[in-house]
């Protein structure tokens, strides 16, 4: 999708304040929240509640369907409300722009194909990293009628909610075909502390879902499973199948890893399951430990694209010793472009499901923000759903994470390049047509820019 079909807006949260800005313009309007506003104030406890909303979540392990669905919307409200304000609020420049963002999206109008991607950003001290926010529940602005929206699971709202870790700058890779390695550790080990259960009964139907999508994309999908390795031996199982790969194709493969296991946060720190060396067993494994092997360091091939962990609790994330840590996001401290997770339990037919339609997405030259949307959307409205959608917490499950300016696409479009060479001939013609009057010409160009920014600074949000 051609660069001007987008409309970026960038939450960061950082050094204790919260910025708020749309098109990532620097000469930005800032509006700030006294220590004692009562705006500051509901934040405060909204985001309070939200946490412990959110710590109960996670310890429902067994009855998941305890929460229903109004327990969900409520969660998703109150991120909302601390993301973008009250929608009663006429003060808070969030509304305005929110609601301009909304005009330009014309969200009304199905026909439209703007989209509109949202960065969060949040910094090491924050406190705020390890909430759900893949369940905000927008409520519209621009129109009479407020209407709710889950932001992260609904491709027809036409946003994307992505958690932007770094932007390094990363040409897409843009090739044919998508190289898969698909680590499997699905082995129990009952005297691993804690016990490890069997994944066995669950690998031929993780593996079926496979077989469909190379089915519907012999051309294009490449899959390699490596199963019940050692973990002193996976790094030479990935340079070995990615020289392979490279040998028979003729090409650089670009590949995702995808990992099918167990993980969990155990004191505050990522932790998978990879056999043990030593015994031969599964056992438990630190993410950072794990993520090293992936290091730009330590293997002598390319890196992976594209990581995903088929796992529950994968992208939840914990703090240690001022260190935002997880099995997903430690990826991002090696620069992994993409990385995809799951933040609670879900179980194996809504993760296939998920997965099945991500890869889906991603061989129709989708990027990975538009897959996972797609991806969420699936199970929020469509997977075993009868009549009202979001009915229990899978949709808001998985997690994206990216270290690049913008979300990555494998596959090339050919759609997109053609839009892309017409959108750079028409700049060029246009370029040609203002020589002898630049000067001029850029001052209002420039003045036009700072005019379709807008920024929102609110201060001390981890006092909250």
């Amino acid at each position: 999708m051609p660069a001007s079909n987008y409309v970026n807006i960038k939450i960061n949260i950082k050094n204790e304040d919260i910025y708020f800005t749309k098109d990532e313009n620097k000469a930005s309007y800032t509006f700030s929240l006294d220590d004692d506003d009562t705006s500051k104030n509901n934040i405060r406890v909204e985001l309070g509640i939200a946490k412990v909303f959110h710590k109960v979540l996670n310890l429902i392990k067994t009855e998941r369907d305890l929460f229903q669905k109004e327990d969900f919307e409520l969660l998703g409200e109150m991120l909302s409300k601390i993301l973008f304000g009250k929608i009663s609020d006429q003060k808070d420049v969030r509304n305005f722009i929110m609601t301009e963002v909304e005009q330009i999206l014309e969200i009304n109008n199905p026909a439209s194909n703007k989209i509109c991607r949202i960065y969060l950003e949040f910094d090491q001290k924050s406190g705020v990293a390890i909430l759900p926010w893949e369940y905000i529940l927008y409520k519209t602005r621009s129109t009479k009628d407020s209407k709710s929206i889950y932001l992260s699971a609904n491709i027809k709202s036409r946003f994307h909610l992505i958690r932007r870790v770094q932007e390094n700058v990363c040409e897409s890779p843009k090739t044919d075909k998508l190289f898969i390695i698909v680590l499997v550790n699905v082995d129990g080990n009952k005297d691993a502390m804690p016990p490890i259960d069997s994944r066995s009964a669950e690998l031929q139907k993780i593996k079926t879902a496979f077989d469909k999508l190379q089915k519907n994309y012999p051309e294009s999908l490449v899959i390699k499973y490596i199963e019940s390795v050692p973990i002193t031996n996976i790094k030479q199982e990935i340079e070995d199948t990615y020289r392979e790969w490279e040998d028979n194709y003729k090409q650089r493969p670009y590949y995702a890893i995808h990992y099918l296991g167990h993980s969990m946060l155990e004191k505050q720190i990522g932790k998978l399951v990879v056999k043990n060396s030593d015994s031969g067993k599964p056992d438990w494994v630190e993410d950072k430990l794990f993520a090293s092997i992936f290091s730009e360091d330590s293997l002598e091939v390319n890196q992976p694209s594209l990581v995903c962990f088929q796992a529950c609790d994968s992208a939840k994330i914990g703090s240690y010793d001022g260190k935002l840590r997880g099995v997903a996001y430690e990826f991002t401290s090696i620069n992994i472009p993409a990385v995809v997770g799951m933040q609670n339990e879900i179980d194996t037919p809504y993760s296939n499901a998920f997965f099945e339609r991500f890869y889906d997405s991603i061989l129709d030259a989708s990027d990975v923000a538009e897959a996972v949307t797609a991806g969420r959307d699936f199970l929020g409205r469509k997977f075993n759903v009868i009549g009202d959608g979001y009915i229990n917490n899978s949709f808001g499950s998985p997690v994206l994470f990216i270290t690049t300016e913008e979300p990555i696409r494998i596959i090339k479009s050919e759609d997109l390049e053609e839009k892309q060479e017409d959108v750079s001939a028409k700049r060029l013609n246009f370029s040609g047509s203002l020589v002898g009057n630049s000067a001029g010409s850029g001052a209002q160009g420039a003045q036009d820019s700072r005019d379709e920014s807008t920024s929102f600074h609110s201060s001390n949000p981890s006092d909250i």
